[in-house]
């Protein structure tokens, strides 16, 4: 969200080194590559266009290293795939079970105290989850695999011990149900009720007469993402092609609990980037084409902005304050969004970045410019820099000369003023 919060508060070169690494960051934590010629080239491009843009923004950006370590990357990812820091970024309080791992250590080598700990932990989840082990050499010469006993692989229905072990997540994968949440106002309808059978859409088979649904707010999809109603998913249709939709409808089977389908609005993605954001402009299609997806067609998740920068959008008091979970009649500050319909699609989201490469329009970008030409602006942007702060400066030691000066004249003319507290002559 970085190019909406920080549009009109950062410098135009600033805010178009912010831009840049807003697009750096989804190819490089990318789990996945499907195609590595292809993503070896967008990678070189973000990161020479980030180098172009740090450079036009202060050239003393590169007296640090990191921007150095950029250059290795692409080696890196051909040689190692993805970076492996993709999945671990995103959970900075993994540090905190290191250090607390690390308070029983003799600190003569805490990294090793640290790892064996985590190996024996590693070691107790494979045996009370059924794995196999390697067990000695019997009479035969020949040596035999085992597993633990019923009694320790039954401890995995303990759930304090599976979450103090980390695998709450890892024994709820195909297990755990569809997770949703029913809408505050939802009451059981039949089929001709819901706004799904207004778009002239046909039931699926296992909708009967006698059928009663729900409608939800929320749903948690195949991937771990939310979606809601009035939000943006990714969804493929029936030709098995990604698109943007906007969710009108989540229908649930009140007899079965289970999910029916998702009714959303396929929406149009303009080729060309909306300025100062560079990000693509979302409308509905033009006629409007109405989908009812199934859970197995939510792909995931996507987030969109306003385009405030186009419309002035103000700073109001628009926002309940909450209390105990109940509205107040406090407001806080928020935006007031003028032409609410006018949103970009945010591609500088991490999460699914590979299903949202095909949505990235063709842009010129900084690094584009010659090489040389650039390395000539960056240097006068920067000569620019330093004359500014010298002029300061200069003006800031002045000012402090001049009240200085001032300051002593008036120390003087304090001591040349006569006491009225010297004591008279009693004669």
């Amino acid at each position: 969200m970085a190019p909406a919060v920080l549009h009109g508060l950062l410098p135009g070169n600033m805010y178009q080194a912010w831009l840049c690494l807003c697009r750096l960051a989804p190819i490089v934590y990318q789990p996945s590559i499907p195609d590595r010629a292809a993503y070896d080239h967008q990678l070189r491009e973000a990161i020479n266009d980030l180098l172009a843009a740090a450079a036009m923004w202060n050239t003393q950006w590169f007296n640090k290293p990191k921007f150095h370590i950029l250059l290795h990357l692409p080696h890196h990812v051909e040689r190692f795939g993805p970076p492996v820091l993709a999945a671990t970024e995103g959970f900075e309080s993994y540090n905190y079970v290191i250090r607390l791992r690390s308070i029983h250590s003799n600190r003569s080598a805490p990294s090793q105290d640290i790892a064996r700990v985590f190996s024996h932990l590693l070691t107790v989840r494979h045996l009370i989850s059924g794995g196999w082990v390697l067990g000695p050499t019997g009479t035969t010469g020949t040596a035999k695999y085992r597993q633990a006993g019923i009694a320790v692989r039954d401890l995995l229905q303990d759930k304090t011990l599976c979450s103090l072990l980390g695998m709450t997540e890892i024994m709820e994968v195909g297990l755990a149900p569809v997770k949703f949440h029913y809408a505050i106002a939802s009451n059981p309808i039949r089929w001709n009720e819901t706004q799904t059978s207004t778009c002239s859409i046909t039931p699926p088979d296992t909708v009967t007469p006698h059928s009663w649904f729900r409608q939800c707010d929320t749903l948690i999809i195949s991937n771990s993402d939310k979606i809601s109603v009035a939000g943006y998913m990714l969804f493929s249709d029936e030709h098995s092609q990604v698109a943007v939709s906007q969710v009108a409808e989540i229908l649930v089977n009140v007899q079965t609990s289970c999910i029916v389908g998702v009714l959303v609005k396929r929406m149009a993605i303009h080729e060309a980037c909306v300025s100062p954001y560079m990000f693509p402009a979302i409308r509905p299609t033009t006629p409007v084409s109405w989908y009812f997806c199934t859970l197995s067609q939510c792909q995931a998740a996507v987030s969109v902005i306003h385009n405030c920068a186009n419309h002035d959008c103000r700073i109001g008091h628009v926002r309940p304050v909450y209390q105990e979970r109940h509205a107040t009649a406090y407001q806080s500050l928020g935006v007031i969004h003028d032409n609410e319909h006018d949103l970009l699609l945010n591609l500088a989201q991490l999460r699914s970045s590979a299903m949202l490469r095909g949505f990235h329009p063709a842009i010129d970008h900084p690094s584009h410019v010659p090489r040389q030409e650039l390395v000539a602006l960056a240097i006068d942007h920067h000569d620019k820099i330093i004359a500014a702060e010298t002029g300061t400066r200069e003006k800031k030691g002045t000012r402090n000369l001049k009240r200085k000066r001032q300051e002593d004249e008036e120390d003087i003319q304090r001591k040349r003023q006569p006491s009225s507290l010297q004591t008279r002559d009693p004669a």
